[in-house]
């Protein structure tokens, strides 16, 4: 341990001593270092007796919540998500804006109080999204041969995402983000996080550039060659659901901005503060221009409708299949599906348990694929 790992123990120590923390409630030092074990009991020291809070088991290792305040490109707290306080917002034409006059209350899924307020966009509100994606011609914001200093420009956007992604305060407010819309342990939504800054850092410096590398093929006669190019297709779409908050809405919306293109992204309404969140730090602090993306929130029918009335030039959907076979209709085939698909999730530690949920899962799932797989 460094020395000032041992003063900042000794510091947090006398916090502790001072009085009681409520569980869920434990205020780490500034720089601090120290990781708090999530297996067992967390014995906090109070004045002339011990008291004892049993965490959830987990076989991570859960890190003290490193600052007292959420980082500074964020809207919200999300140890203190209060549907009065805390408002999901859409962003339109570069300006972040919100509608009181038609919402969505999320509710906290553990004890059934309100704990969001998000904005619905209705029908009649449609026209300024719209007219938004009108504005991006079929060549794009940026091609190989317009506008190409954007490259580098997204390039260094994900050099300046990835050093706040690392930061362990930034991390650590994703990860507890996704938990509290999302039924995730602490492992899997900081899996979530590690997955992004992947991407985020793998993507930096002048590796934008170099994915639009085009091609070239000699001519048969004097003159004559083929040359080949990633052209963005302009005016984009994309959809997202529940189960990855941050990670798909990340990946795609960037990959779409990359080559050029401006997504409309609607994630699921019920964990879209994430992603509303990630939107935030790449146009705050990251450097993206608010103008080159848009975020709706609003129900499937009204999402519908936009589709059918602005016709984006690609969109990308992530959900069930019911809902791609009927896109891939009215969007004429200009669809870019990730089923869903039938899948199990299965609960339970038990050796027992897992084999009779095996034998149950595995006739079914053959039958759903039509086709042969191995044991899992």
């Amino acid at each position: 341990r460094t020395q000032s790992s041992k003063r900042a123990e000794t510091r947090f120590g006398k916090m502790m001593s001072r009085r009681l923390l409520r569980p869920g409630q434990i205020t780490a030092v500034r720089s601090c270092s120290l990781w708090l074990p999530a297996v067992g009991h967390v014995r906090m020291l109070t004045k002339g007796h011990h008291a004892t809070h049993k965490h959830e088991a987990n076989s991570r290792q859960v890190p003290l919540h490193f600052s007292r305040s959420p980082p500074k490109f964020a809207s919200c707290d999300p140890e203190q998500l209060y549907a009065s306080t805390t408002h999901v917002k859409n962003l339109v034409d570069g300006k972040w804006d919100f509608n009181l006059k038609s919402t969505t209350v999320v509710v906290d899924p553990l004890n059934g109080k309100p704990m969001l307020t998000v904005a619905n966009v209705q029908h009649s509100e449609l026209a300024p999204y719209v007219a938004s994606l009108a504005k991006c011609p079929k060549y794009g914001l940026h091609n190989p041969i317009f506008n190409v200093e954007r490259y580098r420009l997204y390039g260094q956007v994900c050099a300046n995402a990835a050093n706040f992604m690392v930061q362990p305060d930034v991390a650590h407010f994703f990860a507890r983000l996704i938990q509290r819309v999302s039924p995730k342990s602490y492992a899997q939504a900081m899996a979530e996080v590690n997955v992004t800054r992947a991407f985020l850092q793998n993507f930096s410096g002048d590796q934008v550039r170099f994915l639009a590398r085009s091609f070239g093929t000699p001519g048969d006669h004097m003159g004559q060659g083929t040359q080949g190019y990633r052209w963005p297709f302009g005016p984009v779409a994309i959809i997202t659901p529940f189960n990855f908050p941050l990670e798909i809405p990340a990946l795609q919306v960037l990959g779409a901005l990359f080559m050029g293109n401006k997504p409309l992204l609607k994630s699921d309404t019920k964990v879209s503060i994430v992603a509303e969140q990630f939107l935030r730090l790449l146009t705050v602090s990251c450097g993206v221009p608010a103008e080159d993306l848009m975020l709706i929130h609003c129900s499937g029918d009204v999402m519908h409708k936009l589709l059918l009335e602005a016709r984006p030039r690609n969109t990308v959907f992530t959900g069930s299949s019911r809902v791609a076979d009927m896109l891939a209709r009215d969007l004429n085939g200009k669809i870019k599906v990730e089923g869903a698909g039938f899948d199990w999730k299965i609960l339970g530690p038990l050796p027992t348990e897992l084999a009779v949920a095996h034998s149950l899962a595995m006739p079914s799932a053959l039958e759903a694929a039509a086709q042969h797989q191995g044991d899992a």
